[in-house]
């Protein structure tokens, strides 16, 4: 029999991510990493395995973080990023033997640029490798000796710390030896590379509006290695990601929205795949029947198919549409969701996950022959314990729109006892839940708990229209489709206790929990992480100021009312629930001063209320130390005010 979950069981795990398949087709690169609770550190290392199956071989050593490996074009070497000498440098493996050496020295380390791929790439020739990096900052901007901070620039912090003044550039470095030559130069961000199939330019993205911290206009350039000349390559309203060069030469593949006023996170707006002249002009849209945001963009190596990620209903999955437009087909299906994918030849590798199961990877035959499991990672792990069955359901909302949820039931289900359950909400506000693992839902079912999580209208992965429901309307009809589906759910799953029901969620989760508890007294608990309570001072104090004009409808001294009156501390007057408020001191997503201002509110009106600062930690929490003590809470403050039976 197996057993229930408890939280220091989770540290077991083994994540999987970046599969990248050798050039020839019969490797398979890719990353493994597991927190090390007992240090305090999460380790990643890079593994190998053949296409065909077998035992993985672990290729780097040691316990730093090794990842993104990349590659050479013909198979004998691989190209990684690792911190072991400090900042995040390139580093080389040759496959003749030896150890890796060390192939960059970039004293601000490697990357740099928010919502960005920072990731590096061989030139086609094999002699160059590509990567982005603010270069040597700290002999360009050393600190005064009273380490005074000067800001001159809107967009001037980021998650877990502040928004160096020096941009990101396009850097090539010779790998057999040579100088490291700076390619792109200004006070923008350049970012997300891609080289010609004849290693004579190389494709990136740009904000060169010269406005770049206030609006979020990228577009695609391409540089000359030869000159260093910079061209551009579209010019839309609307941002590109992920150039994609094609193997012939003459088309780029990106992902883009055509909305001018798309914010820099967590945008309404879809990011569909297009496609366009290498030589410039105007992008076409490939993707836009499918209707979902997709990303990704990848070639086929014959150039006859663009295959890209999307979300649907609770999955992600891969999908593939000829650069010439016409019908978009599915590539990978069932209940699950693809985090990465690589391609080669008739073979796509790619880590594959379900609520039930944690990330392993998967060949796919492009041929038709199905999918096969190449890993076992978490085979001993789901062998032991019972991660909880999570049951889709769906209902109408209050204007007859479709709403997606799944229920998790306590591990040790007994139908003819009522057990309490929590309603969990995801962040975003444009983000989705669906067939993916996640180790807290697991830990309140093996507590005891059933947990109800609904896609409420905002979230994405059900259409352009439904991820714009939530657009100058938070708390409203999201916060209406929330309490529906809850009742959908009680309605149907009468094992759930009506009168021990809690709540809890993360970022807009947070905000929503927040929010939540002033509108409705019906839960008798909640936990609130990163959640926002104030939106007229999140948005001087947060880097989300164009999310915030954009969802609003304006700044706050230009529509007050929209943002105070949907602010839960309007409000607050109103709570009794007893609230849990977990934050990260230096998170500049969600400023720590948002759980501040509304754990004052609560106590000063003398609803219980408990107030936890994680040191270090930023939006989310990375620490295994206070990952362990974040999932205990939740159950510990449930179990306080839940009761669940015995």
């Amino acid at each position: 029999m197996k057993t229930p979950i408890a939280p220091r069981d989770f540290f077991a795990i083994q994540n999987l991510s970046d599969p990248r398949i050798s050039p020839d087709g019969t490797r398979i690169a890719f990353v493994v990493s597991q927190q090390d609770l007992n240090a305090n550190r999460q380790n990643e290392a890079i593994h190998i395995l053949s296409t065909s199956g077998g035992e993985a071989r672990r290729i780097t050593h040691g316990e730093k973080k090794d990842n993104t490996p990349r590659w050479s074009p013909d198979g004998t070497r691989i190209a990684f990023v690792s911190n072991r000498t400090g900042k995040s440098q390139i580093w080389l493996l040759d496959f003749a033997g030896g150890e890796a050496r060390q192939l960059t020295t970039f004293k601000a380390g490697l990357g740099g640029a928010l919502w960005a791929d920072n990731s590096h790439a061989w030139s086609p020739c094999g002699k160059w490798i590509a990567c982005i990096s603010r270069g040597n900052v700290e002999d360009e901007e050393p600190k005064p000796d009273n380490d005074m901070r000067i800001v001159e620039r809107t967009f001037f912090k980021w998650s877990g710390g502040f928004n160096p003044n020096r941009p990101t550039r396009v850097w090539i470095i010779p790998v057999d030896g040579g100088d490291t030559v700076q390619l792109t130069d200004g006070n923008q961000d350049d970012h997300s590379l891609s080289w010609s199939p004849d290693s004579a330019e190389i494709a990136f993205v740009s904000n060169r509006t010269g406005d770049w911290d206030n609006n979020a206009n990228n577009d695609l350039f391409a540089v000359s290695l030869k000159t260093q000349t910079v061209r551009r390559i579209t010019h839309t309203p609307g941002p590109e990601f992920t150039p994609a060069w094609s193997p012939c030469g003459k088309w780029i593949a990106c992902a883009a929205s055509d909305r001018a006023n798309a914010s820099k996170d967590s945008p309404a707006g879809n990011t569909e795949i297009y496609v366009v002249s290498a030589e410039g002009g105007a992008p076409r849209n490939l993707s836009r029947a499918l209707d979902r945001r997709a990303g990704s963009p990848t070639w086929s190596p014959d150039g006859k198919w663009i295959y890209f990620m999307a979300f649907n209903r609770g999955t992600r999955h891969v999908y593939r549409v000829s650069p010439e437009g016409g019908a978009i087909e599915p590539v990978t299906r069932g209940l699950c969701q693809i985090t990465g994918f690589s391609l080669a030849q008739n073979t796509l590798a790619a880590i594959r996950h379900t609520e039930r199961h944690p990330a392993e990877l998967y060949r796919f035959d492009l041929c038709g022959a199905g999918e096969t499991a190449l890993t076992a990672f978490n085979e001993a792990w789901t062998s032991q314990f019972e991660p909880a069955p999570a049951e889709s359901f769906s209902f109408s909302a209050f204007d007859g729109l479709a709403v997606q949820g799944w229920i998790f039931k306590p591990i040790g289900f007994d139908p003819t006892r009522q057990y309490p359950a929590v309603l969990s909400i995801h962040g975003g506000p444009h983000g989705a839940f669906g067939y993916g693992f996640r180790a807290l839902h697991h830990a309140l079912a093996s507590a005891g708990y059933g947990v109800v999580l609904i896609d409420p209208r905002g979230s994405i992965g059900y259409g352009q229209a439904f991820a714009d429901g939530c657009v100058n309307d938070w708390g409203g009809g999201d916060y209406q489709d929330l309490m529906l589906g809850l009742d959908a759910a009680l309605r149907a799953n009468p094992w759930i206790d009506p009168d021990r029901l809690g709540l809890t969620g993360g970022s807009y989760g947070g905000f929503m929990t927040n929010w939540i508890i002033t509108q409705t007294n019906r839960f008798k608990a909640g936990v609130s992480h990163a959640g926002l309570s104030n939106h007229v001072s999140f948005y001087g104090t947060s880097m989300f100021q164009l999310l915030m004009e954009y969802e609003f409808g304006g700044k706050p001294w230009e529509v007050h009312n929209a943002y105070w009156h949907r602010s839960p501390l309007a409000h607050v007057a109103k709570a009794r629930t007893p609230l849990l408020l977990t934050h990260g001191e230096i998170d500049h997503d969600v400023p720590i001063g948002q759980a501040e201002e509304f754990y004052i509110a609560l106590k000063k009106l003398g609803v219980p209320a408990t107030f936890i600062r994680y040191p270090r930690e930023g939006h989310g929490i990375s620490e295994p130390v206070h990952l362990k003590d974040f999932i205990e809470r939740h159950i510990g403050w449930f179990d306080t005010y839940l009761k669940p039976a015995t």
